[in-house]
């Protein structure tokens, strides 16, 4: 009591004063709280109004009861007690305006407070709020009393004002937004009637300005959008009574409406916890135009996709496949289902496959045009050859949608690439080995050619005297034998020459081929023993007999030996036999253990003019189209010519004739019922 004990006044002066004003401000207080009870919270600035009446009420009743106490000392020490604890600042002001009493609140006003406080107490003035330079506010009353001064109460508003300040921030935050957001929005307080809402919400339901301000019960803007036609035709009170049915709902719903325009907006109904609702509401008119758009689209791509004669494919930018066209279905033979989940790498070709991949995940990432050649598995297992096309699909913004692809069966194409490459091959080989046959045929004609021109000059210009002289046989002789070798090269290339065109035609009759082996043992025995080998012939005691052409068999087996014995080293072996074998095929084999033959060169050897040596430096004379015209011969009778080789160890060769040309040993001649024609025969050729 410090402040007030130590003011001029007496004490009990201040409590008479007091006393008067309890009756004065009575009814005040009383009129405060009912108003405080009444206005509730529908407006925050009068919260502030609240601890006033308060302590006006606990003013009053400390008067009262100091006037029912004031005979008693330890009543007024209570109320003297009870004022200096108080929060609110209360001080009594003489008629002049000077501090009669004050409690310790009003001191910590009084400094900054008292020129405007006395200015306020001689006008008369009601209650106002004042800031401070420190940032403090509060909310200052005076009441005239009775016998002259005032009572001045001071309440500190500083932490309501900080409230209130960052309240009227939120709310400017709030209208700001709502001001400025694409959509409509509207909120519906308990009593379903319109609280707030943006101009957006008006402007895209097209509703006059009265149906979109605060007070507007939902039902009204409810019978107004149903009687203009938003909702249909129909009986309009049951139209709009159904939809206010379902607005009430205490569910969240959304619902789509066509304007009378044709306009489509979107509303969506979010119902709120202590009741009423938030609405947005969105003009979806673009949208759907867009989603028909790309639905009739997608429709005709469909219709065009399912019509093409190729494979045709789309995929997102994941590359997860999203539709496959019907020609897709038919060549795998599946389901739209099951082809969509399948992965690709189970009907890519393995071999395939890391190149497929790879080539399609440098597109996704480069964006870009691709093509990928690979084997697709078909519905049958065969797989089958696939150029692939896909072209990137964009977004609006750039973005990758993924891939349009179609793929196009080219296996015939491939199959047609191979034969052209095999047939360029063959003529680089042809004409290779031309070259090779005109180097190796200016040796082997030049050779007999000389023999008979120098002998036949000799013998013309009787070098040796007139004809008749012994020297002259002998070289009378030698062009007759190089006149005959010359034959031979020559019947040799027109028989290769005729076997590749077809014109080759066997005179069919039952040969014995025991005389034909011999014959042809007999004509190559000289130049084995020659060269130092050793000729075996083994045959079974009574052979079958070929229903072929003599001249032809004969030819073929003297090829095969004649080869045998022109590369078997002196002191090597070569073995004839012939055998039936157990499908009743009867093979005619030579083998030797000359040079043989590398597997590399084989294909080589059977070409026409090929040799296992080319060139001039070689160390075998012949044109190189034995095994040509032998493996052509074999073929014209339906068999097969059967090479084993080893380089360094030697050479079996088998010409087999099929069952059907063989005969048992006792077998009556018969006659050839048709004489038949060479198939062109691309074999190969000789040693």
């Amino acid at each position: 009591m410090a402040h007030i004990r130590s003011l001029p006044s007496p004490t009990v002066r201040a409590a008479r004063g007091l006393s008067a004003l309890g009756f004065v401000f009575s009814g005040a207080a009383c009129a405060v709280a009912v108003g405080a009870l009444s206005l509730g919270m529908d407006a925050l600035r009068d919260i502030e109004i609240a601890p006033v009446a308060a302590v006006t009420g606990i003013l009053v009743f400390l008067a009262s009861y100091y006037l029912q106490s004031r005979a008693t000392g330890l009543a007024q020490v209570r109320l003297l007690e009870a004022l200096e604890d108080s929060s609110v600042g209360f001080a009594l002001m003489d008629r002049s305006g000077r501090t009669v009493s004050a409690n310790p609140a009003f001191a910590s006003f009084s400094a900054p407070l008292a020129p405007e406080h006395l200015a306020t107490h001689r006008a008369g003035s009601e209650a106002r709020a004042v800031t401070f330079a420190d940032g403090r506010a509060a909310n200052v009353e005076n009441h005239p009393m009775r016998g002259g001064g005032t009572l001045s109460v001071v309440t500190n508003i500083t932490e309501l004002k900080r409230q209130e300040d960052a309240l009227a921030k939120r709310t400017a935050y709030l209208e700001t937004l709502l001001g400025n957001i694409e959509h409509g929005v509207v909120m519906f307080d308990e009593n379903w009637v319109l609280a707030a809402c943006n101009a957006r919400f008006s402007e895209t339901l097209d509703l006059p300005f009265e149906l979109s301000k605060p007070g507007v019960p939902v039902d009204d803007i409810i019978r107004f959008r149903t009687e203009r036609g938003d909702y249909g035709q129909g009986d309009a009170v049951a139209l709009a009574a159904e939809r206010i049915r379902r607005v009430r709902e205490p569910v969240n719903r959304s619902f789509e409406d066509t304007l009378p325009g044709g306009r489509i907006v979107k509303l969506t109904n979010i119902k709120l916890p202590r009741g009423g609702m938030v609405t947005t509401v969105i003009d979806v008119t673009a949208r759907r135009k867009a989603e028909a758009d790309r639905q009739s689209s997608e429709a005709y791509f469909r219709m065009m996709a399912n019509s093409a004669p190729v494979l045709v494919w789309a995929c997102d930018e994941a590359g997860q496949i999203t539709f496959l066209n019907r020609r897709w279905l038919e060549f795998r033979g599946g389901s739209l289902e099951q082809e969509l989940a399948r992965p690709w790498a189970d009907i890519v070709h393995p071999e395939d496959a890391a190149n497929f991949f790879a080539v399609f995940d440098e597109a996704i990432s480069t964006r870009q045009t691709h093509t990928c050649e690979y084997r697709l598995r078909r519905h049958d297992g065969q797989y089958r050859w696939i150029i692939l096309t896909a072209v990137p699909r964009l977004e609006g913004d750039g973005a990758l949608a993924g891939f349009l692809g179609s793929a196009l069966d080219i296996t015939d194409r491939k199959r047609d690439e191979d034969m052209l490459r095999q047939s360029k091959d063959q003529a680089v080989a042809a004409s290779r080995t031309k070259s090779e046959l005109l180097a190796n045929m200016s040796h082997e004609l030049r050779t007999p050619l000389n023999a008979i021109i120098g002998f036949s000059e000799i013998m013309k210009d009787e070098m040796f005297g007139p004809l008749g002289h012994v020297s002259y046989q002998e070289y009378a002789h030698d062009i007759h034998e190089s006149g005959k070798h010359l034959l031979t090269l020559i019947n040799d290339i027109l028989d290769v020459s005729k076997a590749e065109a077809g014109k080759i035609e066997l005179d069919e009759e039952l040969v014995d081929v025991r005389p034909v082996m011999e014959s042809c043992v007999r004509l190559v025995k000289a130049r084995a023993e020659a060269n130092g080998l050793a000729l075996e012939i083994k045959l079974p005691g009574n052979p079958p007999k070929l229903f072929a052409d003599e001249r032809r068999v004969k030819q073929i087996f003297l090829n095969l030996l004649s080869n045998a014995v022109k590369f078997t080293l002196p002191g090597g072996r070569v073995h004839v036999d012939a055998t039936q074998r157990a499908d009743g095929s009867l093979a005619l084999t030579v083998n030797d253990t000359g040079i043989g033959i590398a597997p590399e060169d084989l294909p080589r050897v059977l070409a026409p003019f090929g040799q296992a040596e080319s060139g001039l430096n070689r160390k075998y004379d012949g044109t190189g189209l034995g095994l040509t015209l032998t493996k052509a011969l074999v073929e014209l009778h339906g068999g097969t010519l059967d090479i084993d080789s080893v380089k360094g160890v030697g050479t079996k060769v088998s010409a087999v004739f099929p069952a059907a040309r063989v005969r048992a040993p006792d077998a009556l001649p018969e006659l050839s019922s048709a004489r038949g024609r060479l198939r062109r025969a691309r074999a190969a050729g000789a040693r």
